[in-house]
């Protein structure tokens, strides 16, 4: 099992533990509004509800109307308040139905600021057999490999061996793949030290190596001191 590693590369991808983006939490649903409709002369007719004589604030109204929100915000002038309200609708959408955030994030290019790579990872929280045949139909190339980190650091919350043969084999040596692949590892770690361990064994001896031999140090010192037992975990890898 993974006899055919290949890790190369410095390291500057970091795998964040929640999606990096700003997440809006979902409120209750509010008491009867008075709809006020609001004109800019560089923007469409836009409604934003009021709630009693206080009117919600732009991310409070995306947050309550996020389909609303896109249709509006995608007749803005190109820039940073047309991207950031498209991407704030999007994360709300994945919510519900984020094979659809992903869809609506190419379609309006929302790929500048990890949008995609984020919303993929949420997708794959609640969808992994989903979201792993999307990326594998993508283009060879940076953002795939992202993507497929992505993949692999949700994967490996449940099946980190799975995970780790799918870093190695789906995305090239390099930064992304080591970052990839220790991400992977931590995660083993917590769940099979000892599976780790053997998969360390098989990294070529170099700074790959030692980085990977201090993480499961790392997992193992917090795990003794905190009193957390490792398990291993047990699943069916999503299919082609």
């Amino acid at each position: 099992m993974l006899a055919n590693v290949a890790l190369a590369g410095a390291f500057h991808f970091v795998l964040p533990v929640e999606p990096s983006a700003v997440r809006i939490e979902t409120r209750p649903a509010p008491p009867p509004i008075e709809v006020v409709p609001v004109e800019s002369p560089s923007s469409p007719t836009v409604e934003v509800p009021t709630v009693g004589t206080k009117p919600l604030s732009p991310r409070e109204w995306i947050a309550q109307n996020p389909y609303a929100a896109v249709e509006w915000a995608a007749q803005l002038p190109d820039g940073e308040n047309r991207d950031a309200a498209l991407e704030t609708a999007c994360y709300e959408i994945a919510n519900v139905n984020p094979a659809e955030a992903v869809a609506l994030a190419e379609k309006y290019a929302l790929t500048n600021h990890a949008t995609l790579a984020n919303l993929t990872q949420q997708w794959a929280q609640q969808d992994l057999g989903a979201a792993y045949k999307w990326v594998l139909t993508r283009r060879e190339g940076e953002e795939r490999n992202d993507l497929a980190a992505r993949i692999g650091y949700v994967w490996s919350g449940s099946q980190p061996a799975a995970a780790a043969n799918f870093v190695v084999q789906e995305i090239p040596p390099g930064p992304v793949q080591t970052e990839a692949a220790i991400s992977v590892l931590h995660q083993w770690a917590i769940r099979d030290l000892n599976g780790a361990m053997a998969w360390v064994e098989l990294f070529p001896d170099g700074d790959i190596r030692q980085r990977a031999i201090k993480e499961l140090a790392g997992v193992r010192n917090y795990s003794l001191s905190d009193g957390v037992p490792m398990s291993v975990s047990d699943g069916t890898p999503p299919t082609r």
